[in-house]
């Protein structure tokens, strides 16, 4: 009876070791799990909704494209108005000569580059090349601008403006390729004059800023911030916000249907910027909302969507080699660019550096 109260003990503490092992190991993997990057989750559980046997099948491909366009376009309504709302003007001020050479010196240097890679690797013809060179050069708002966000609002780089020089070089950046891509598939396939596809960029400037600044002149005159100016029981947070959501979105979505992406992004940008400027204290805590709808809704659908578009059925091995030459050949230009772009403005060599990087980041911008 010893002999098997002995075995049954031997075997009990076996069991409970191995218990202890796959709960360490299973807390070990959800740990890890815990550490990854938020952005890097988001973008892994959508690609596995999408590509792994049953769930992609239930789930990743029947998600419907034109719903997936639009919640990706409304994330990205939604940070580029966050954006605008926190811009410092006075910033901008000082570094108006950097923006445009910031949003358009990388650009254009990623857009040759990925062109002249995608000519020699993939023998496209030259305005096929070009059309690829512009859409690998597009920067995401998406993931530059809630990071930059966040720094600012710790004090990171408010001295220097660094922030605001990168979240109003960016929407920039999107017209810029925008526009290129729009030129080079003009030029392709239809008989639309060059003249006309070359004043493509200015015209999409001017009609986003143009657009964002009235639709801003429009909420802060019908709502007004001082209490002297606005009636008795006049809007609150919630009525601030819901106008400003329904005019961003109008604006976005308007534009886009009318052929002027770029103008999208450019206009929700000026729209955030204006009535953060008309409204003062009024608008802080519409912009907290903002911020929450973002991170807690919008960021996981726009990522998560972003994750599960890209179907490995449809990649092959040589392209994937040639891809990634691209990639890393204009990704070295463009860091190259964007560093040389920020010189002359006494800025140390870290935060050259900084801006260099990130003025990386690609994932996706207004359709």
């Amino acid at each position: 009876m010893q002999g098997g109260g002995g075995e049954r003990e031997r075997q009990e503490r076996e069991s409970g070791g191995e218990r202890e092992r796959q709960e360490r190991e299973g807390g070990m993997g959800t740990s890890a799990i815990k550490q990854l990057p938020p952005l890097l989750t988001m973008l892994v559980v959508g690609f596995a909704l999408g590509n792994l046997p049953f769930l992609g099948e239930h789930v990743g491909q029947k998600v419907d494209a034109n719903w997936s366009a639009a919640i990706r376009q409304s994330a990205l309504v939604l940070i580029l108005l966050r954006a605008g709302m926190a811009l410092d003007m006075n910033a901008l001020q000082r570094l108006r000569f950097v923006v445009p050479r910031l949003a358009a010196a990388p650009c254009l240097a990623e857009a040759a580059t990925a062109a002249a890679l995608a000519s020699a690797l993939l023998d496209f013809p030259v305005l096929w090349a070009a059309m690829l060179g512009f859409v690998v050069a597009a920067i995401s708002p998406a993931v530059v601008v809630p990071s930059l966000l966040s720094l600012q609002e710790q004090g990171y780089g408010v001295s220097t403006g660094i922030p605001s020089l990168v979240v109003a070089s960016a929407p920039l950046d999107d017209v810029l390729s925008i526009a290129g891509f729009g030129i080079c598939l003009g030029l392709s396939l239809t008989e639309e004059a060059p003249i006309m596809s070359a004043l493509r960029a200015p015209l999409e400037i001017v009609l986003g800023l143009s657009s964002g600044m009235f639709g801003a002149a429009l909420l802060v005159v019908l709502m007004p911030a001082s209490k002297d100016k606005a009636p008795a029981g006049g809007p609150g947070r919630e009525e601030r916000l819901l106008s400003l959501l329904g005019l961003a979105l109008t604006s976005a979505f308007g534009l886009g249907q009318a052929g002027f992406s770029g103008a999208a992004a450019l206009a929700v940008l000026a729209l955030g910027a204006g009535v953060a400027r008309g409204w003062e204290e009024e608008a802080k805590p519409v912009a907290a909302v903002v911020t929450e709808l973002w991170t807690r809704l919008a960021q996981p659908l726009l990522f998560s969507l972003v994750g599960a578009s890209v179907d490995v059925r449809t990649l092959e091995s040589n392209i994937l080699g040639s891809g990634l030459a691209i990639l890393l050949g204009g990704g070295a230009v463009r860091f190259a660019a964007a560093a040389a772009a920020t010189s002359g403005r006494n800025l140390r060599c870290e935060e050259k550096l900084f801006t260099a990087i990130a003025w990386m980041p690609k994932a996706a911008l207004l359709q």
